[in-house]
């Protein structure tokens, strides 16, 4: 298995601080290592220094980066920018060898509980898969991501953008702590998730919760994940898996996030091990 983690913590942590992540890229992937993590994924590729960077601090802390995250909006008139801008990350990430990139279109809002109607969707589909076949010509493979925005009013956006694209076009970045939340807090409903759509995961992220608030490191809690792992066999998932722990109000701080990775870790090869 790859097992790595996703760059949304550390940003975090480093923001709590005053500080930049790309700033402090060298510490926070040599605390990746350290933690016997083997992998890492980036959210966004802003400009070409960030990426040599990166490039040159994986090579020295013999981590790979099978994926990378980039932002996109496709629903309005901007999505032309937006997917040129979406296409030059991707060129940055795939010269560090990513060979697939998660994509979440943008809601309307990312605070805000405006949906999109039925034309925005239709739109935004159209223009992933023509994102998807940029990706795919630049040696990749798009992967769709979600948050809670496109689970509400009956997951439509989620089911219609995986039924819209080819697969050939357009796979799956299955973040299980986000099916679950986004449809409510509801084992089932992510379970039911992963069985439809289970032949089209790429990747996964796996996180935890303990009463409905994000917790410190990867273990028992709200999310069943037996269920998950034993659809993931039935559909033959091989692909990396990024822990992305997260902290919200009341999330527990006792440890380095070293240490949290190394805990997860552990659990991430008692619950996935064949």
């Amino acid at each position: 298995m790859i097992i790595g983690t996703n760059s949304y913590r550390w940003l975090q942590y480093y923001q709590a601080r005053g500080e930049r992540l790309e700033d402090r890229l060298d510490e926070a992937l040599a605390a990746t290592a350290r933690a016997g993590l083997t992998a890492w994924e980036q959210a966004m590729l802003p400009n070409d220094a960030i990426a040599t960077r990166l490039g040159q601090l994986l090579d020295e802390h013999g981590l790979s980066m099978p994926s990378m995250y980039v932002g996109c909006r496709l629903h309005d008139d901007t999505w032309r920018t937006s997917s040129d801008d979406a296409m030059q990350q991707v060129a940055r990430g795939v010269a560090l060898g990513a060979r697939f990139i998660c994509v979440n279109p943008d809601p309307i809002a990312w605070h805000g509980t405006a949906d999109k109607d039925d034309d925005a969707l239709e739109r935004q589909a159209e223009r992933l898969a023509l994102l998807g076949e940029r990706v795919r010509a630049a040696g990749a493979q798009l992967i769709y991501h979600f948050h809670a925005p496109e689970l509400r009013q009956a997951a439509r956006e989620v089911h219609h953008m995986l039924l819209a694209v080819p697969a050939e076009l357009l796979g799956l970045c299955f973040d299980v702590h986000w099916a679950y939340r986004g449809c409510g807090n509801s084992n089932l409903a992510a379970q039911d998730l992963l069985r439809m759509y289970g032949d089209r995961v790429a990747t996964l992220h796996v996180r935890q919760s303990h009463g409905g608030v994000w917790a410190e490191t990867l273990g028992a809690g709200d999310v069943a994940y037996a269920p998950i792992v034993a659809t993931l066999r039935r559909h033959r998932f091989a692909g990396p898996i990024h822990i992305e722990l997260a902290s919200e109000p009341g999330t527990p701080q006792t440890m380095s996030l070293e240490d949290a990775h190394r805990l997860s870790l552990a659990w991430v090869r008692d619950t996935f091990a064949e």
